[in-house]
């Protein structure tokens, strides 16, 4: 469900508004929270967030794509360092 969460919705202009989309708030608590916690990070993989990640990585605010390459960057290492299945 997380990939949804932080999924723009479709047709979104993502201007200067960016706080009036919710998926803004859910990326935010990904990107300063629950990264940082496998139990979360584990089932946000599986369901397919590295591919809602790099969807974000498209975007055109500078905030957006830095937290979503941070994110993926962080979710890799663990990965990685970890030897899971990533």
């Amino acid at each position: 469900m997380y990939p949804t969460l932080i999924t723009p919705p479709q047709g979104a202009t993502l201007g200067d508004n960016l706080g009036s989309f919710t998926f803004v708030h859910f990326l935010s608590l990904m990107y300063l929270r629950h990264v940082r916690s496998w139990a979360l990070v584990d089932p946000f993989v599986r369901e397919g967030g590295l591919a809602a990640l790099v969807n974000l990585m498209s975007s055109s605010s500078p905030h957006l794509k830095s937290q979503a390459i941070d994110i993926f960057m962080q979710v890799r290492g663990t990965c990685i360092n970890t030897r899971v299945w990533c």
